[in-house]
């Protein structure tokens, strides 16, 4: 069961594609349904990172928790066990977890600017503003003096 921010726009949007890719295989719950009835995971941990509860019991948290979800499916799989086995990986990951969870509204917003607004579909809009940043610089190296 994965445990995440009910109230948060950003954690919803990606809740919503995650269960597109794990279907049946994952339980999502808003902590706010559910934080009474856990006693292991204090309220404000969960207000900090998802919290996923594996089946077998065992807590994970944040990045950890993301990669593990994504065990789940056939594209992802491998990214927990790079997680696991990669020092640089596994800090890095939890660098840009805390990063994203400290900034959540305003990743909401580019995310719906990368990807578009429906998280079911998404859209690939970042490729067409890699192009036209990439663009905008050939032209500014073209008008420079030589």
């Amino acid at each position: 069961m994965l445990i995440w921010d009910g109230q948060c726009g950003f954690c919803k949007y990606w809740v919503i594609w995650l269960k597109q890719l794990t279907g049946k295989s994952v339980l999502y719950t808003p902590y706010q349904q559910i934080h009474q009835a856990i006693e292991e995971i204090p309220k404000n941990a969960f207000k900090k990172a998802v919290r996923l509860i594996d089946t077998n019991g065992k807590i994970y948290s944040g990045a950890g928790a993301a990669y593990k979800i994504l065990e789940k499916t056939s594209t992802w799989s491998f990214l927990i066990s790079w997680y696991k086995n990669n020092f640089l990986i596994r800090d890095f990951s939890d660098f840009f977890y805390r990063f994203v969870s400290n900034h959540r509204s305003a990743l909401l917003t580019i995310t719906k600017l990368l990807f578009g607004k429906n998280p079911t579909r998404l859209q690939h809009f970042w490729i067409i503003y890699l192009v036209l940043f990439l663009f905008a610089i050939i032209l500014i190296v073209k008008l420079l003096p030589s």
